[in-house]
């Protein structure tokens, strides 16, 4: 069975994308080519053109969060099937800040995310503390945990200290919890999101399980949306090649399929007892020393949706 590569976009759209924004997101969206997009501030309201549109596109399986109206909420659309996990962190969920999911034909486990900003250092802080106790138990799997994180790194992911509870940020990464961009860019500064004072900071992004560590490829910033005033952030596409579920079978076989130099190969067939505790992601080594249209309705017909609006 071959490697299957995977373009994931995550992207905080900025109160819904309201009427005038809508057709540049579709459009920005659409200019990216990714196979599953997690969307956070999706609004219901506004949405089902952009839900229509990105079926049309091949992502025809969609999940949201169960927020109504004009709430800001998450929404995931995807190439594969979306299998709901449920909702166990109650206050996230119910806030539409939280959506967790499994896509049962890659083997993956995805988490979509929007962290209260520091305006709310408690609820912040109870969301870091659920992402760790699940992140003790999921280190284990192939999960992706990725949207508006409000979170960074002192002079790093920012300029100052302003960043509340980045001991609990740290506290993740060490479960082995890599940020795939500063995996890949160690002695970067880019920020997705700027103050009205014009300070910028990286508050978004995706973080990989051990199991995922070597299938990342690449994690870039697209600004021009941002900079061009489509929404006032960033945003982020990650780029994966993941090995299929059956593909240690395949390969040991014979058959076409993908091979053991595949980049998430090894990975996927760590032995059972043993391994994983010897996984580990400092926090300095995740994150190193200081840095530097006319409108048009579209049909939903074909969208597989777990959560109907």
């Amino acid at each position: 069975m071959p490697a299957q590569n995977l373009k994931l976009l995550a992207w905080n759209i900025l109160h819904g994308g309201g009427p005038t924004r809508m057709p540049e997101i579709a459009l920005a969206l659409i200019a990216h080519g990714p196979d599953i997009v997690v969307l956070t501030e999706f609004r219901h309201s506004r949405g089902g053109q952009l839900r229509g549109i990105l079926g049309d596109r091949g992502l025809i399986h969609h999940a949201a969060t169960r927020t109504s109206g004009r709430t800001n909420g998450v929404l995931v659309a995807s190439r594969f099937p979306l299998d709901h996990r449920g909702d166990r962190f109650d206050r996230a969920a119910s806030d539409g800040r939280w959506i967790d999911l499994r896509l049962p034909t890659l083997d993956l486990a995805l988490s979509g995310v929007h962290i209260p900003d520091d305006s709310r250092p408690e609820d912040k802080a109870a969301y870091w503390n659920f992402l760790i106790r699940l992140g003790r138990e999921r280190r284990v799997e192939r999960w992706v945990v990725l949207g508006d994180l409000n979170s960074g790194r002192h002079h790093i992911d920012e300029p100052g200290r302003t960043f509340r509870h980045t001991r609990l940020l740290g506290t993740f990464t060490s479960l082995g919890f890599r940020d795939a961009w500063r995996t890949l860019h160690p002695a970067a500064r880019e920020f997705s999101w700027y103050s009205h004072g014009g300070k910028g900071f990286r508050i978004d992004g995706a973080f990989l399980s051990p199991l995922l560590h070597k299938c990342l490829k690449s994690a870039e910033f697209s600004h021009v949306e941002r900079e061009s005033g489509v929404s006032d952030h960033s945003l982020l596409v990650v780029e994966m090649e993941l090995a299929k579920p059956g593909a240690a079978g395949d390969a040991d076989s014979n058959s076409s399929g993908a091979s053991a130099t595949s980049p998430c190969f090894s990975a996927l067939f760590l032995p059972e007892t043993g391994t994983i505790d010897s996984i580990r992601t400092s926090e300095s080594s995740n994150f190193p020393g200081k840095t530097s249209t006319p409108r048009k309705k579209y049909a939903n017909s074909g969208q597989k949706t777990l959560f109907p609006t």
